[in-house]
């Protein structure tokens, strides 16, 4: 495993997978109020933490480097890969890229709007990062180097053609409610309750939430991950996650490549793309 940039301190670790072929869930939640989330059932992910060795480790409890668009840069030299960060809230019911409030410090990532919480939350506003890599990678763990009293999260990830810039992704002016109509796949919801340390302690230690090996097979370039979004829909809840207000800082993520045989889920093409060759063959075939 390559870690890009040395881990520091004592990190609660998150291990967070997901599938695209997921188990079905029985899950109600209240309706989203941007104050923290709803309450659901509990589906257990019905599999075991992701114990393999990821590719990469992309560590943000070091200084950082921002582009000309405020989003944070990390490149890694041994294997050409680059990972753009950047940071976007939904407020009032819109989402807003929120990079002059992106941050970092000791403990990872934070969204420190005006009198909030210098963490990612959903306390009045839902908050969430979005990793951006040069290819697309498996995004197999993330890890929380500080988090607050409930710290449950949400993972997404872009399922549609690969956009021609970051920008062109559909987020901005968008309800957190609408991301699923809009290319972007839920994952699952991962509640804090649902953790144990890696001695199988639910308390002390460094606290990891498993849902398993869901995420091995899928393969995107962009991932979100965020303070709990109610208002989600999501075939994976592993535990109760409740409505409370959630906060954390997030210290890392562990990505895989995909394989050299092309193996894993990557998003679908364009469907004008499929329907141009598919009136190009037809087409050909008549003439």
């Amino acid at each position: 495993m390559t870690t890009f940039i040395a881990k520091a301190g004592l990190l609660a670790t998150a291990t967070i997978a997901a599938s695209l072929h997921m188990q079905a869930a029985n899950a109600t939640y209240s309706s989203h109020n941007s104050c923290g989330g709803g309450t659901t059932t509990s589906t257990p992910c019905a599999s075991t933490p992701y114990t393999g060795t990821p590719d990469l480790t992309w560590d943000f409890t070091s200084t950082l480097s921002k582009n000309s668009d405020g989003a944070f840069e990390l490149g890694d030299t041994s294997s050409s890969l680059t990972l753009t960060v950047s940071g976007w809230t939904e407020y009032s019911g819109s989402i807003t890229n929120t990079n002059n409030y992106l941050g970092n410090n000791g403990y990872g990532l934070i969204i420190d709007r005006p009198n909030d919480s210098h963490m990612i939350d959903n306390g009045g506003a839902d908050e969430f990062v979005l990793l951006s890599f040069s290819e697309p990678v498996s995004l197999v763990n993330y890890s929380f180097g500080y988090t607050g009293s409930d710290y449950d999260s949400t993972l997404l990830y872009w399922d549609g053609a690969e956009p021609t810039a970051v920008s062109d992704l559909p987020l901005a002016g968008l309800n957190t409610n609408a991301l699923t109509s809009n290319s972007w796949a839920a994952v699952g919801h991962y509640a804090n309750t649902y953790a144990y340390d890696s001695n199988g302690s639910t308390s002390g230690g460094d606290d990891v939430i498993g849902a398993g090996t869901q995420s091995s097979s899928i393969y995107s370039s962009h991932w979100i991950i965020g303070a709990y979004m109610s208002d989600i829909t999501a075939a994976v809840y592993c535990d109760t996650v409740d409505g409370g207000n959630d906060f954390f800082k997030l210290s890392s993520v562990d990505i895989n490549r995909r394989p050299s045989d092309g193996g894993g889920e990557v998003p679908s093409p364009a469907p004008l793309a499929l329907i141009a060759a598919g009136l190009f063959l037809l087409r050909k075939r008549m003439h």
